[in-house]
């Protein structure tokens, strides 16, 4: 038994060291295989080097990033048999996505990647190929190639003072050849240098090259780029919305990111901005296959796709189209995509100043006047030498400035008339016929150029515009002498000047269809409001002040007294007469002469101020019965005036009672900022920091603190509503010398009365036009309410707060102590005549 163990023994020994001497030789094999894979590596990773070395040491570090040099060398060691069989298995697209969880590589415990250190074989085998200087990457599954969305493309050569540049080449300084689709990246890119600019003139700039670039390489991108511009998908009278909010947008964001929520919320804390916070975690987004980078056009598609679901399952459905929309963004689209689910762009562009670029940029790069032999000649600028104005490389400085501005002037007249950027009616589109309705504006621009947009784009049934506006006169006597410092004195006319009643209502404007009768009530933004008023519709009484289409025919830009007799005669047809709840609104024609014959008399000082007197006493009288039946005032209308739609225009005088009270009008101003409260407002917002815009340089500008007229129920909703609107620091459009605690952005309009405006070293309201160049302020300025019908677009100007300064020389009536001026009622909403502004 003792032999038979001793032989056993002796087998079992010898057993094992024949075990050990086949594993070793494995070893062996292993690590000549190893050293084998790591040279060939070494050298492609050389090669490659030469032409990406910080694409190769991303990808390196990106596939590394869980493990180690070590397991990875492990997982190439796999045999060539296993290798094959698992390549002869079928694969998935090559453009699948594969989405990896950041969270799990930068939270995962210590334990686990203690773990992770230790060589490995996975079921997976990664193989890192730069031969061909992409990633190949080779999966059980899936063949994927990882690429750089810019590598050795143009975009790479981007440089962001070009956008900006005199001399901008709109091919040679774009980021895709001609006839290719327009990348989104060419948007963004233009909104990003914006951003980081200051003044109107380096926007404008900045668009109107933006604009020659899609015009000169894809023209047929250039109505997208206008909607995504203004972060709209349709005109405002249309009614349609992404349906999208802060909460689901920012659940997509998450999604992309692996960013918690909480993460989210201290991010937005800080930045103010959810399209910031989703650039500053844009990082964190991990794909292994970089999706195809966006275009313009796919953008807008996408877009127009998540307003038009609905229905079940709709919220996932949308959630998935943002998703393919960030997870498709490079550079810094992503910011500017979440604002655009936003709709607020942040970078001060409204839809006249983008029209304005477009129309500049057409004229530079389309209209074949824009020649050397004919711009040379001409040029007005003055800092630099002419230069050679070759097409498509024609500098700023030696343009015909006045022919630019005409261009300009065109493009924001045609919309005015027709807020209509490509067709009649968006709802009837497809997804996928960006392109289907009528040419409008930007097509008909597209089409004929500027003039022949100016003629086609004109009042059309059915599509709204914003409403004439008057300016403020501060008594009878004041309107009588703006309406002679117009015309002057020393011309001979006849002018009558039109007074109706200044009643108390809403503003509408009524669009009536010929052939089917159907009816449209828009609001003074253009909004459809017909649904808004089935239950009072047979007891609304309608007061018509003018007619403005009829039958065929725009009447916009016929005088006043054509489009009243055309009114007239219209409501005397025997199916209008009949109607008890359709009425003229009360007028009267005041003749004022100044004929040749008066003048002569006139040069009698004491017949002039009985004219003079005359005049006033005679008007005096109509506002007395304007009053007395309970109208808010009058409106002074010159007759011979065209209709200027959205425009506040001195043709137009407006007459209250409350202007021979303390200051002429109230003013519709912006918050912007506010201090804390303390004592009794403790925990609440006050006082705020109001301001009036600037709609030529976009800027913001302060125009007094405000704490009176607000009720404690009111501090305690603004206060909780204007938290979500905190941002950080002030944006560069804002101007002021105050320093409030806190800085909101700005999204509200406020009415506010005051007892009078003057010169002030702290508040920059029409800064460089007041006394010694300095702001204007309001003092004791009190809260009337907030005015819900107004867009920011439509608050008071730095314009109008001027006039009213220099109307206070002008009042009838003495003043009335401060606290008594700050009192009464604001401004209501104006039906026929009364110009809600």
């Amino acid at each position: 038994m003792g032999g038979d163990g001793g032989g056993g023994g002796s087998k079992g020994r010898g057993k094992r060291r024949g075990e050990e001497a086949q594993e070793a030789a494995k070893r062996s094999k292993a690590s000549s295989n190893a050293t084998k894979v790591k040279k060939e590596r070494t050298s492609r990773e050389s090669r490659a080097s030469t032409r990406s070395p910080s694409k190769q040491s991303s990808i390196l570090k990106f596939f590394m990033g869980s493990g180690t040099p070590a397991s990875q060398e492990a997982n190439e060691t796999v045999d060539q048999g296993k290798r094959n069989l698992r390549e002869a298995e079928p694969k998935r697209d090559e453009n699948e996505v594969i989405e990896l969880d950041s969270s799990e590589s930068e939270e995962r415990p210590a334990a686990d990647e203690a773990q992770d250190s230790e060589p490995r074989l996975t079921d997976k085998w990664i193989k890192l190929d730069n031969s061909t200087g992409g990633s190949q990457i080779e999966t059980t599954d899936k063949k994927l190639k990882l690429e750089d969305s810019t590598s050795g493309s143009q975009s790479d050569k981007f440089d962001s003072s070009r956008i900006l540049a005199d001399d901008y080449n709109p091919e040679q300084d774009a980021c895709w050849k001609r006839g290719e689709p327009a990348p989104y990246l060419h948007l963004a890119r233009t909104f990003s240098t914006i951003d980081n600019e200051k003044g109107r003139y380096k926007l404008r700039t900045a668009m109107c090259n933006m604009f020659r670039s899609i015009l000169c390489l894809t023209p047929e991108d250039v109505l997208p780029a206008v909607y995504l511009a203004v972060g709209k998908i349709a005109p405002a009278h249309e009614g349609i919305e992404l349906n999208v909010g802060d909460s689901a947008i920012s659940d997509a964001v998450a999604e992309v990111t692996g960013v918690s929520r909480s993460r989210m919320h201290e991010a937005y804390a800080k930045l103010g901005d959810l399209g910031d916070v989703a650039q500053s975690f844009r990082r964190n987004q991990r794909l292994i296959c970089q999706p195809t980078p966006l275009t313009v056009r796919d953008v807008f598609k996408t877009l127009k796709a998540i307003a038009n679901e609905g229905g079940a399952g709709s919220s996932a459905r949308r959630k998935a189209l943002m998703t393919k929309l960030l997870r498709s963004c490079r550079e810094q689209e992503t910011r500017y995509i979440v604002r655009t689910l936003l709709q607020h762009m942040r970078i001060g562009m409204n839809t006249t100043l983008v029209l304005g670029a477009l129309a500049t940029a057409y004229h530079l790069e389309q209209d074949k006047s824009i020649k050397q032999e004919e711009v040379e000649p001409q040029a007005t600028a003055k800092r630099n030498p002419p230069k050679k104005a070759v097409k498509g490389t024609t500098k700023f400085s030696v343009l015909i400035e006045e022919q630019l501005k005409l261009a300009a002037a065109a493009a924001s007249t045609a919309y005015s008339e027709c807020p209509n950027l490509n067709g009649p009616s968006m709802n009837s589109l497809a997804v996928d016929d960006v392109y289907a309705s009528p040419a409008v504006l930007v097509p008909a621009l597209l089409e004929g150029g500027i003039d022949h947009m100016v003629k086609k784009c004109t009042v059309t049934p059915g599509t709204p515009f914003k409403p004439m506006l008057a300016k403020v006169a501060t008594g009878m006597a004041d309107a009588i002498g703006k309406f002679e410092k117009r015309y002057g004195k020393g011309c001979s006319f006849l002018a009558e000047y039109k007074y109706e009643m200044r009643y108390d209502g809403q503003r509408a404007m009524i669009h009536v269809s010929a052939e089917s009768g159907a009816v449209k009530i828009f609001s003074r933004n253009c909004e459809d409001c017909t649904a808004s008023f089935p239950d009072v519709v047979e007891t609304m009484q309608v007061f018509v002040f003018d007619l403005l289409f009829l039958g065929s025919d725009s009447l916009v830009r016929e005088p006043l007294r054509v489009r009243r007799q055309k009114l007239v005669e219209f409501l005397s047809e025997d199916a209008i007469a009949q109607r008890r709840d359709i009425e003229m609104a009360r007028g009267r024609l005041f003749p004022f002469r100044h004929d040749a014959e008066e003048k002569q008399e006139e040069k009698q000082e004491e017949k002039q101020e009985e004219k003079q007197e005359e005049r006033v006493e005679g008007a005096h009288a109509v506002l007395l019965e304007a009053l007395e039946a309970q109208c808010e005032g009058l409106v002074v209308k010159q007759a011979d005036a065209p209709y200027h739609p959205g425009k506040r225009s001195d043709a137009w005088l407006k007459v209250k009672k409350d202007y021979v009270e303390g200051l002429a009008d109230s003013l519709d101003l912006i918050p912007i900022g506010a201090w804390n409260g303390s004592g009794r407002k403790a925990g609440w917002f006050s006082p705020w920091l109001m301001a009036v815009q600037n709609p030529e340089t976009g800027e913001l500008q302060s125009i007094c603190r405000v704490m009176s007229g607000f009720t404690d129920a009111f501090y305690k909703e603004a206060t909780a509503r204007f938290k979500d609107k905190i941002v950080t620091s002030p944006p560069s459009y804002y101007i002021t010398g105050e320093n409030p605690s806190t800085w909101f952005e700005a999204s509200e309009v406020w009415e506010i009365r005051g007892a009078e405006l003057t010169a002030s070293p702290v508040h920059m309201a029409a800064v460089g036009e007041g006394p010694e160049g300095r702001g204007l302020a309001l003092r004791f300025p009190r809260f009337l309410r907030i005015r819900h019908d107004k867009t920011m677009e439509e608050a008071s100007t730095c314009e109008q707060v001027l006039d009213l300064f220099r109307s206070q020389a002008n009042r009838i009536a003495p003043r009335l102590p401060a606290h008594e001026a700050s009192k009464g009622g604001g401004a209501m909403e104006d039906a026929g005549s009364c110009d809600s502004d």
